[in-house]
């Protein structure tokens, strides 16, 4: 082995000295001469570093609104043009460069973009639905500024093409050049946020610039019946409108909200019948949801701890919430009344409000689970949490003798007990005995006991004062009246000094001479009904609320209204009074010595209401909040039927009036300190503004024959602060809120529900 070792190393050896030398001079001559290439390469990283330092030092100058293949538009209306996907950058002294994924500001465009041809739009974003360049045209101009192009008249071409590639219009567009770097483009009023962002090409011999134009969702819009949206962006005069059709859509839509979670993420949500939900989302069109089945009327956007969250109300008292408006969860609803209007109070009152019939007020915190303001009252509660000064009850505590009632014993607590006229014995022989008083009737209204009252001698006698002089009071009745003598009389017996209720839901004040307060709609002979009457302390006879099956009344005649009320302290008749003696039922009689608030009110109708079968008819349509309305306590504003007006500062406690003559109100918008309603006065669309609190409110003349208005709101735009809706499709517009013109009539007849801004 040994052996064969040495013979492998036999012709081999090492090298010298002189060879070691010269290898390693060799390689100081290469170093050498590649120094000047790694200096190069040093310098050049050095100044790429610095200027890529510089460009992302100043990158928040500057927000990509809109990218195609073709580029990407800043949102200071530059556009950077890709070629292969990439951008052609020029570093001074280098040669171009396509570089992808390059950062760009502002100051550095000419420099980075030395030589390419490019265009500048302004404006250079458009609104859908924005208006024409001239009223009553079809078109807008869009003017061009160039960089290093070379437009020539006749010569350079435009293309439009929408974000999927397809060229339109390609024989109607015009371009007007003005020289070789500015042009002026007309373009039709069809372009919309679906097919957003816009390519615009201009093609001059070889030479091609192009850019992006998008386009927002609308500013406005308009929902009504048969599918009908409408939107614009025309916020100078909000004259221009526009219709848009969403394919198989025919139901009835009532109200829109706008979503904005970005700029980028936006959001139109409508809502409508049969559990129908249409959103438009950025540039990604129309989509219809499905959610439950019943009729939405109303949806408003909130803020839940930071977040945005819209909520749908509608009928049977369902509600539904949503964070994106596509996927919608139940909400705890604690009523089956019909829903009209949600509304999101804000500045120190975080929390969504319901509003709808029977008088329905709800609120929550976070849009899941909502308490009833005015849930009608416990009837084992009753006494103790309203304190009635009065409270008969046909089911409970009457006391017969021979058929006859001789004492209705008080559910209050107040020993006011009411008795029948003394027995009178008859002489004999045998001797008998005569007893006076009504007749108590069992299973006479919805299993429910009644007492009828049907002569002179029936009357029913409480000989403690109840709710005399000058203070305030609330009574409820629950009747069916058979005449309209008194039902119930305060003080009948000292002359010349009464307040009695009457079966019309008349108060007939008695002085000298007599006054009356009749109301338009009175009780039904033949069913029962229940009638309200209320007055606040030191009231005119004018002041007097009346109020049948829980819907206020207006008054039809009146007579020495400006003067107040002092009935003196005495006997309480039940069943008419000495001379004019009442006919027919009364199941159950609540007295206050008080003015009770709106949500007291509720509390005890609703109690009756559900214990007698009755429905209540108040309709409660909207809700709103004016933070610096007059006085500060009377900041949330609702409107419902028959004129009603409720106002408050913290939501709980309510007062109320009942504009004249009114037939509903629908809508409420508030500005500061103004605070305007529509609604209908008899068969025209009326607008009332009160910039006083929410008791004082002026009529404001609106164009003859305006339709019922249904809704209303505020948009603080330069000319216009209130737009309003209404039946027939007219759309009014203020620019203060007190005097209103007619700006548009796009679907004559055609019934517009709601309104809503971006």
């Amino acid at each position: 082995m040994r052996e064969n070792e040495g013979k492998q190393l036999v012709g081999q050896r090492g090298m010298t000295l002189v060879e070691i030398v010269a290898s390693i001079a060799l390689l100081g001559i290469i170093i050498a001469s590649f120094l000047p290439l790694f200096s190069m390469c040093a310098r050049m990283i050095a100044q790429a570093t610095g200027k890529t330092i510089n460009l992302f030092s100043s990158q928040n100058k500057l927000e990509v609104i809109a990218a195609t293949k073709s580029g990407v538009l800043f949102d200071d209306g530059s556009f950077i043009p890709l070629k292969d996907g990439e951008f052609p950058v020029n570093f001074p002294g280098y040669t171009s460069k396509n570089i992808a994924g390059a950062t760009v500001k502002a100051d550095d465009l000419n420099e980075f973009l030395a030589g390419v041809p490019r265009i500048k739009l302004n404006p250079f974003i458009l609104d859908e639905g924005y208006s024409p360049a001239v009223v009553g045209g079809s078109t807008i101009t869009i003017n061009i500024e160039g960089r290093n192009t070379h437009f020539v008249p006749g010569e350079t071409n435009v293309e439009l093409r929408d974000r999927n590639g397809n060229r339109l219009f390609p024989a109607t567009l015009a371009l007007s050049v003005i020289n070789k770097e500015a042009a002026a483009l007309t373009l039709p009023l069809s372009l919309n946020n679906a097919d957003s962002p816009y390519d615009i090409r201009l093609t001059t011999i070889r030479e091609v610039a192009e850019t992006l134009l998008p386009v927002n969702l609308p500013q406005m819009m308009i929902v009504g019946d048969n599918g009908t949206i409408l939107v614009s962006s025309d916020i100078d005069k909000c004259t221009y409108w526009e219709q848009r059709i969403v394919p198989s859509l025919t139901t009835n839509l009532h109200s829109v909200a706008h979503l904005n979670k970005s700029d980028t993420n936006q959001l139109w949500v409508i809502a409508g019948d049969s559990g129908r939900v249409i959103t438009l989302g950025n540039e990604a069109g129309w989509t219809q949801h499905v959610v439950g089945s019943s009729n939405w009327n109303s949806i408003a956007r909130g803020n839940v701890n930071g977040s945005e969250l819209l909520v749908i109300v509608g009928n049977n008292g369902q509600i539904a919430h949503s964070s994106n408006g596509k996927d919608w969860g139940w909400s705890i609803s604690p009523t089956s009344n019909h829903l009209k209007k949600v509304f999101w109070g804000a500045s120190g009152s975080e929390r969504f409000w319901a509003v709808g019939e029977n008088g329905t007020l709800l609120s929550s915190t976070d849009g899941i689970n909502w308490i009833w303001i005015s849930q009608p009252v416990a009837e084992n509660s009753l006494a103790a949490n309203l304190n009635p000064v009065l409270w008969l009850d046909a089911g409970h505590g009457v006391i017969e003798q021979d058929g006859r009632v001789q004492t209705w014993n008080d559910r209050s607590n107040n020993n006011n007990d009411a008795a029948a006229i003394p027995p009178i014995t008859i002489p004999g022989p045998p001797p008998s005995i005569n007893y006076f008083g009504p007749e108590l009737s069992t299973n006479q209204v919805n299993g429910k006991s009644a007492i009828l009252f049907n002569e002179a001698n029936d009357r029913l006698t409480i000989q403690n004062i109840l709710a005399g002089g000058t203070s305030g009071r609330t009574i409820f009745l629950v009747t069916n009246p058979t005449n309209n003598n008194p039902i119930m009389t305060l003080n009948p017996t000292l002359p010349g000094n009464s307040y009695a209720i009457t079966s019309e839901i008349g108060v007939r004040i008695s002085t000298s001479p007599i006054w009356y307060i009749n109301y338009e709609s009175g009780a039904i002979p033949g069913s029962f009904s229940l009638l309200t009457i209320a007055n606040a302390p030191n009231a005119c006879i004018k002041d007097i609320s009346g109020y049948y099956n829980g819907t206020g009344q207006h008054i039809a005649g009146i007579g020495g209204a400006n003067q107040q009320i002092d009935i003196p302290g005495s006997e309480t008749c039940i069943g008419g009074s000495p001379s004019d003696y009442f006919s027919g039922y009364i199941a159950e009689i609540i007295v206050f010595n008080r003015q009770l608030n709106f949500g007291e009110r509720k509390q005890v109708e609703g109690y009756l209401a559900g214990k007698y079968g009755l429905t209540l008819g108040e309709t409660l349509n909207a809700i709103n909040w004016g933070k610096n309305a007059p006085p500060s306590q009377e900041g949330y504003i609702i409107t419902g039927e028959n004129g009603t007006l409720l106002w408050s500062g913290d939501g709980t406690f309510w007062q109320s009036q009942v504009l004249i003559n009114v037939t509903r109100l629908n809508g409420i918008a508030t500005m500061n300190n103004l605070m305007v309603t529509c609604g209908v006065d008899g068969s025209n669309g009326a607008i009332f503004s009160s910039s006083n609190g929410g008791a004082n409110w002026i009529q404001r003349g609106v164009p003859p024959s305006t339709s019922d208005l249904l809704d209303i709101i505020h948009c603080d735009y330069s000319s216009v602060q209130f737009m309003a809706v209404s039946k027939y499709g007219e759309i009014l517009v203020s620019p203060e809120g007190t005097t209103w013109n007619t700006r548009k009539l796009l679907l004559p007849g055609r019934q517009l529900n709601g309104i809503n801004i971006r």
